[in-house]
């Protein structure tokens, strides 16, 4: 992060930190409010763009959602009623319009804002993110990590090289992490919001009752109404705020660029097109993970060299896949889609034994059909 934006987010959060704590004038808060129903627009755009910068964004939204929400609760309760318009004409507005002065349609308001913007979008978003952050992590992480250490050891790229492509990697798996933590974020809001709606509307009506003489039933009709108008406010930037973040993550999956050898190519490539194709289920991914030990691309490599020499014949590469549809520790050999051979590993098989046996397996694959994989 460059020095400039450090210290620009630094003012902001201390200008938070104010909103929080210091009372502000009613005009102030007013555009503040304004402030907040575009910055959830702006985040709506931020989003359709794949920004990476969204986790940061959606998190300094919702502190400020935050803030302008405790304003205005605490505006509310230092005197805030429906007749007086000089205060915050925007809340006096919409509490007239919405609510009608009636505190039962202000309760229903505040039933469907809560199921509506929390218990259904809000949880939501935080399904969508963690959905994406685990095929993320589980599925292309593993192909794109796995196709990079293939073209390290065959000498296609530098280490320099496949060093910056582990880390670009590495920041897009961090990404789907850092708005798993902004999604929480936003559901600690959530609990907040239902906590200040509650706390203003009983200290509203005591205040009403106890200071103003008002009977319960004119306190209820004047505090809930302004409670429902904050909640409505506090909500629908919410609801932008959430669809904008669902977007991000949802994007359409960058194709992961392959080299000219045995690959490990995810379950969305079209593979029926590569000719002599090894699958795996996911509990043997670990075998083509070279970085951390993984030997079964070298052995196939291996294999293939030695068997093309001794049957005087080219052997074609290998196109490895990870199929969801197999057991975790089975693996199958197809030749032009078809199935050659298939076997499973047992659980308690080390990394190295379990690659010499696939290795091993493959050898008599090609060996068997060796007329097949000539005409490859």
């Amino acid at each position: 992060m460059s020095k400039t934006r450090t210290i620009t987010l630094g003012i902001f959060f201390a200008f938070v930190v104010l909103l929080l704590f210091l009372p502000l004038p009613s005009i102030v808060l007013e555009i503040l409010v304004g402030i907040e129903f575009a910055a959830s627009v702006g985040l709506l755009i931020l989003g359709s763009k794949n920004s990476l910068e969204m986790p940061r964004a959606a998190l300094s939204f919702s502190l400020f959602s935050l803030a302008v929400n405790l304003g205005l609760v605490r505006e509310m309760l230092t005197g805030l009623k429906i007749e007086d318009a000089e205060q915050i004409p925007i809340v006096s507005f919409l509490a007239r319009i919405l609510c009608q002065g009636n505190f039962v349609i202000g309760i229903i308001l505040i039933l469907v804002l809560f199921v509506l913007g929390f218990f259904f979008f809000s949880r939501g978003l935080q399904w969508t993110i963690e959905v994406a952050m685990i095929y993320e992590r589980d599925n292309v992480m593993y192909q794109k990590l796995c196709v990079i250490d293939r073209e390290l050891y065959d000498g296609t790229i530098t280490e320099e090289k496949a060093r910056e492509s582990k880390q670009k990697v590495q920041n897009e798996a961090d990404f789907f992490s850092a708005m798993n933590g902004a999604a929480k974020f936003l559901a600690g809001n959530e609990k907040a919001t239902i906590a200040l709606t509650v706390i203003s509307i009983v200290a509203g009506i005591a205040i009403e009752v106890c200071q103003n003489g008002k009977i319960w039933l004119e306190a209820a009709n004047s505090v809930i109404p302004l409670a429902a108008v904050n909640v409505f406010i506090f909500v629908i930037p919410l609801l932008i705020a959430s669809l904008a973040m669902g977007m991000c993550v949802t994007k359409e999956p960058e194709e992961v660029n392959t080299s000219d050898s045995e690959e490990l190519e995810g379950s969305k490539f079209d593979y029926p097109w590569f000719k002599f194709v090894l699958e795996i289920g996911r509990g043997l991914i670990p075998l083509v993970d070279y970085e951390n030990g993984g030997k079964l691309l070298e052995l196939i490599t291996k294999t293939r060299r030695e068997v093309a020499e001794s049957l005087g014949m080219e052997v074609p590469k290998v196109r490895v896949i990870d199929n969801i549809e197999l057991a975790p520790m089975e693996y199958c050999i197809k030749i032009k889609g078809i199935e050659a051979g298939k076997s499973e590993i047992k659980p308690d098989t080390n990394v190295l034994d379990s690659s010499k046996i696939i290795a091993r397996h493959l050898a008599e694959i090609i060996r068997t059909h060796a007329d097949e994989i000539r005409e490859l």
